[in-house]
């Protein structure tokens, strides 16, 4: 990271580090609100923000063939919770369903959600979604939930996948897959 990752900032942050370039009081006075792009999107590292931005606390990830939120009670059924995937050839298409429990939450999020293929080579990116809370969050100690059902998903090869959450631009955990080869026993 450079002074130009940082959109304001305050000299005695860099001080001690050389990882980063110098920055004098001048042009940033003490006290100037530090704006890091990136892992919890606006950061203020001196507390003269009013908006909160907690660190969510992760709970559970889980893949399904499908996720039911029952209208009324908004309770959720996780119907065939999976890890591996079989299939005939590629690419493996198939309808799954992603849950996600966090809490510790406070202050208003966009989550998203990455489905990565995970090769020797790199990372592929083969699906994302984007989920803005309606409204920010103020109870601490309540949970959270992501319930929602990738209706056709297509997943290229055989492999190892990944399903990343993110709050805010930060990685908070995943969910694996592995998808093989379906062997059928010769008889």
């Amino acid at each position: 990271m450079t002074t130009k990752d940082l959109l304001l900032c305050h000299s005695s942050w860099f001080r001690e580090s050389e990882r980063f370039e110098k920055v004098d009081d001048k042009h940033f006075p003490r006290g100037t609100l530090a704006v890091v792009p990136g892992m919890l999107g606006h950061v203020d590292l001196w507390g003269l923000n009013s908006e909160p931005a907690n660190i969510p606390s992760l709970l559970a990830i889980l893949l399904s063939d499908q996720v039911i939120v029952e209208e009324g009670t908004k309770k959720k059924t996780i119907v065939g919770v999976f890890d591996e995937l079989a299939a005939a050839g590629e690419p493996i298409t198939k309808q799954v369903g992603f849950f996600a429990r966090m809490t510790d939450l406070e202050g208003q999020y966009v989550f998203a959600i990455k489905v990565v293929r995970i090769a020797a080579e790199d990372e592929i990116v083969v699906s994302e979604v984007n989920v803005r809370m309606p409204r920010p969050i103020t109870n601490r100690l309540e949970s959270v939930d992501i319930a929602l059902t990738f209706q056709v998903l297509e997943l290229p090869t055989f492999g190892k996948y990944e399903f990343q959450l993110f709050a805010n631009d930060m990685y908070l955990g995943r969910a694996l897959l592995n998808c093989r080869k379906l062997e059928v026993a010769n008889q």
